[in-house]
């Protein structure tokens, strides 16, 4: 009895110098809630789990995360603006149908094209300004009341020397100013005088003038003033229509008139009538022939 009491002290003691607050490891204070999540571990560690537990996948948060997007019916949608497409995808692709089956009218903007550089300034401007909404008419589709016996109804256009003769119009007459007199003069020319001798000079130069006039049709040389002996201008009116072209060429005073006059006649026998003046002098005096002896043998 006395050796069993005796072991137990012994054990007490034992126990108590082991259990000292002197001899054991200071222990640090852990946080509640590292202590709780430590617990937990500890816990389903011992629990007892089957072991054919296979990993999860990996997930894709992104694709879960859009996929699990949804819009409630009480949310009203944005209108998005209307989509014009350009007027060449418009005129190549068909029209929409409704479900009626008439074709929806789709309304197309018509832009206006961008202009680059600087605007038109001066002569340039006035000039553009002047041809919208002019309609270019043709001289010779113009129909006029004849202005000379020799004439007829279209400008610029004579008739044959046949008919002038058949008729009686021998003598063509024409008006001249003396600028030191300060009067104007009446002057007549023969037909079958002056006529022939400009038709044989025209068909002995044609192949050298080379569609230019010689000096003595630009030039002219003038008619002298009975009184004061200088030269007398012809007069020439200020209406193309009206202007004495068969006087002029008997004459051969055609270099007085200004090149627009020639360009007015050129244009009223469908001829070229651009260049220097003298080409178009040329071509004034050959048409001019032409018209009244259409068997000539030079050509324009």
């Amino acid at each position: 009895m006395s050796d069993e009491t005796n072991r137990n002290e012994i054990n007490l003691n034992l126990d108590l110098s082991l259990g000292s607050p002197q001899e054991q490891d200071p222990v640090e204070e852990q946080d509640p809630v590292e202590e709780q999540g430590h617990s937990q571990f500890m816990q389903l560690l011992r629990s007892d789990l089957p072991q054919n537990i296979q990993p999860s996948p990996p997930q894709h948060y992104m694709m879960t995360h859009v996929a699990s997007i949804t819009i409630p019916s009480n949310v009203p949608t944005p209108a998005l603006p209307p989509y014009l497409p350009p007027p060449s995808v418009l005129a190549a692709a068909p029209l929409p149908y409704q479900p009626s089956g008439q074709p929806i009218q789709v309304e197309t903007i018509a832009l206006e094209p961008l202009h680059r550089g600087r605007p038109p300034r001066g002569h340039q401007a006035r000039r553009n300004s002047s041809r919208v909404g002019a309609v270019e008419t043709n001289v010779g589709d113009m129909e006029i009341e004849p202005p000379y016996p020799w004439a007829t109804n279209k400008p610029a256009i004579h008739q044959t020397v046949r008919d002038l003769c058949e008729k009686g119009i021998t003598e063509i007459y024409g008006q001249v100013y003396c600028k030191p007199c300060d009067e104007i003069q009446t002057l007549g020319y023969k037909l079958m005088d002056k006529f022939p001798k400009l038709i044989q000079y025209i068909e002995g130069n044609v192949e050298v003038m080379r569609h230019r006039a010689p000096a003595i049709w630009t030039t002219p040389k003038l008619t002298l003033c009975a009184t004061c002996e200088s030269e007398m201008k012809p007069v020439i009116s200020e209406k193309k229509e009206e202007i004495n072209w068969l006087f002029l060429l008997l004459g051969q005073m055609l270099g007085c008139c200004t090149l627009e006059q020639l360009r007015y006649f050129c244009e009223s026998i469908i001829q070229h009538r651009t260049g220097s003046k003298n080409h178009v002098l040329y071509t004034t005096y050959l048409g001019l022939c032409k018209q009244l002896e259409p068997l000539a043998k030079f050509e324009l």
